[in-house]
């Protein structure tokens, strides 16, 4: 079968943005983390490890309500949890499982969130 210079093209298009969204996301989730506050940066390192021990599966959501229930607001840009969940994911404290569920959390609009296992 035959390939298309036109869609050689697309594909080249869609793997460079591909790349370039990979980038991007990288800089923000770097950018937010920088920008994050350290005591909350520390409380939240915390926090995802007290609820991955204490629960085995668990979603930002259960980080973000343990948090609460501490009394410890949000930081000024919520994605800064991100960054510290991809700091755990690095450093092996949890490890992502693939699977999903739709958020809890009323500004997530029930966007999917990962799932994610204590290790």
């Amino acid at each position: 079968m035959n390939v298309s210079l036109f869609d050689q093209a697309v594909q080249v298009v869609n793997d460079a943005n591909q790349m370039l969204s990979r980038v991007v996301t990288e800089q923000a989730i770097s950018q937010v983390e920088r920008n994050a506050d350290e005591e909350w940066k520390r409380q939240a390192r915390r926090a995802i490890e007290e609820v991955a021990h204490d629960l085995g599966f668990f979603t930002t959501d259960d980080v973000w309500l343990y948090l609460e229930t501490l009394g410890i607001d949000a930081p000024h840009e919520p994605r800064a949890l991100g960054a510290m969940i991809r700091e755990a994911k690095t450093n092996r404290v949890i490890v992502a499982t693939g699977r999903y569920k739709k958020s809890s959390r009323v500004e997530c609009h029930s966007r999917p969130v990962m799932i994610w296992e204590a290790r």
